[in-house]
């Protein structure tokens, strides 16, 4: 058997293991379902009554629409204004929107959006006030009256255009950062625990008779690794397509030109640590041993974490997205607010991988050399210095 068909072989044996576990297809399936509701929940919670807005009319024909809505649509509270005044009055907030009547059919003015039910109200009116006007003249024909039955022309223009909103920005960057934590913490977790089982069981010796020890530890991790990858992907297709499915289309974007960004460096992030969690797992010779051997992997995911949500100072921030272990959390936040360049996500992943790279060899170096030892737990220094007499 080749090296790659037996990385395969034990990366394939993790996989169907951690399908066939319930926690785990559990676990998954409540992430989902949290997801989900995060995107659809305040959309479906925000229908408690006809929304209130202040409209400004541009004319008296405005005037009366604005007054000819029902109030059970949205209750508005219509104020006949100067056109002139209607950017100083949406600027300041003293309006929701102003509106017109023109002989191509509405204009419909916010500062940074017009909201969809206050839009839909006014067309909505307007074609039935036109209906019921047409019909009223004895003189309308068939022809005049599919006219009026057509929706209403509505043109929106915004003062000022952001966008997505920009209260949302930052906290998709959290949110990017809680995604890498918790399923970094989770998988890096499960490899520590998959290997200290396979120790106390003996399961291992059998192991590393049929395939090297190297082997066994790539085929773990990257078993492990594309699952957890393949959840994130999912999470991101979950939130994405509830974001569409609200009308969020801006929000849709911005994940969308952002997303490979983030599972680029969750990608190299998880391989930074993963050959160490693998490590710290071979410390220990007994489950209970672990919470102990892993305390230091679980720092290395926890503090840059906090760092990352809250070091808020600009300068301390554009460091921290260049350093490997805040990189994969801040880069991305970084990203989606705005703040960084594509060259400068690329030099960070660059530094990332080669910081990877080190990370890998040290951990094989001392996964190999503790595998095998079942008395008692493994020093870090221990396994260090019985490198040279590990099993290869």
């Amino acid at each position: 058997m080749s090296t790659w068909s037996a990385v395969r072989l034990v990366a394939g044996r993790e996989v169907g293991e951690k399908l066939r576990s319930r926690a785990f297809v559990l676990g998954t399936l409540l992430f989902l379902v949290l997801v989900a509701a995060s995107v659809a929940l305040p959309a479906l919670l925000s229908d408690d009554g006809p929304e209130e807005y202040d409209v400004a009319a541009l004319s008296p024909a405005a005037l009366t629409l604005v007054e000819a809505v029902p109030d059970d649509e949205v209750d508005l509270t219509p104020r006949e204004v100067d056109p002139a005044q209607v950017e100083v009055l949406l600027e300041d907030e003293d309006v929701d929107a102003a509106v017109d009547v023109t002989p191509g059919g509405l204009v419909v003015t916010g500062y940074d959006e017009v909201p969809d039910d206050l839009r839909d109200a006014l067309a909505g009116t307007a074609q039935l006030g036109g209906l019921t006007s047409a019909l009223a003249d004895a003189g309308a024909g068939p022809d005049e009256v599919q006219r009026l039955l057509s929706p209403v022309d509505v043109t929106e223009r915004l003062v000022d255009d952001p966008g997505v909103d920009p209260a949302v920005v930052p906290v998709l960057g959290i949110a990017f950062g809680l995604l890498f934590f918790f399923v970094v913490y989770q998988f890096g977790f499960a490899i520590a625990q998959a290997v200290v089982k396979e120790k106390e069981s003996r399961v291992v010796e059998v192991l590393v008779s049929a395939v090297p020890v190297r082997t066994l530890l790539y085929g773990k991790v990257l078993g492990l690794g594309a699952l957890a990858l393949g959840q994130v992907v999912l999470l991101a297709v979950v939130a994405l397509a509830g974001a569409s499915l609200t009308g969020e289309s801006e929000l849709v974007s911005l994940l969308a030109r952002n997303s490979a960004w983030f599972l680029l460096f969750f990608a190299l992030g998880f391989a930074l640590l993963a050959c160490l969690w693998a490590a710290a797992g071979a410390f220990a010779s007994r489950t209970e041993d672990l919470q102990s051997t892993t305390m230091p992997l679980q720092l290395l995911v926890i503090v840059p974490f906090f760092a990352s949500v809250y070091v808020t100072s600009e300068p301390v921030r554009t460091v921290l997205s260049y350093l490997p272990l805040t990189s994969p959390l801040v880069m991305p936040a970084r990203l989606v607010e705005g703040d960084a360049q594509a060259w400068e996500a690329v030099v960070a992943a660059v530094l990332l991988l080669a910081a990877a790279a080190v990370t890998v060899r040290v951990g094989e170096r001392l996964y190999r050399s503790s595998l095998l030892r079942t008395r008692g737990t493994t020093s870090v220094a221990q396994a260090w210095a019985g490198s040279a007499e590990a099993p290869r």
